[in-house]
């Protein structure tokens, strides 16, 4: 069976847990990541999941940046894929079919997304060539004037 892309269930955030802290932040305990994913709720805070089987193995989490009106700015906050399943699409998989879901959400709350954002560290080449392949066209700048003018353009 594929990949299915999908929003996480309550009860996969343990499984969340594992995978973030074992790919991302292995020198943290399971039970402090748990409790830091848990610390910002639905819907500020949005999982996906990439499903094989029944099986989570991988995961993005979108945040609710910043809102303006009726304009919000998110951003991938998280995403890991287990070792064993990278280099399959599954990530930019995550990325692109999770964005879709997660603009229909905040179109369904009469809100807009404008714009979103990922950071990485400097360091990071692995996710910065990552994030450039997936998210073209990829801009490194600072936009001074994100929201509209109140009443309009």
């Amino acid at each position: 069976m594929a990949v299915k892309i999908r929003e996480a269930k309550d009860e996969e955030i343990e499984e969340i847990a594992k995978i973030c802290r074992d790919e991302i932040y292995d020198e943290l305990s399971l039970e402090w990541v748990l409790d830091w994913l848990k610390s910002i709720t639905f819907p500020y805070l949005q999982y996906f999941v990439a499903d094989k089987n029944g099986e989570v193995v991988g995961f993005i989490d979108w945040t609710l940046y910043d809102r303006y009106g009726q304009q919000v700015m998110l951003e991938i906050s998280l995403i890991a894929v287990k070792k064993e399943y990278q280099r399959r699409d599954i990530g930019r998989r995550l990325v692109e079919e999770s964005l879709t879901k997660i603009r229909e959400f905040w179109t369904g709350q009469g809100l807009k997304v404008v714009m979103f954002m990922v950071e990485t560290e400097e360091e990071n080449e692995t996710a910065r060539k990552f994030y450039n392949k997936i998210l073209k066209p990829f801009h490194k700048r600072f936009v001074p004037e994100v929201w509209e003018k109140e009443g309009g353009k």
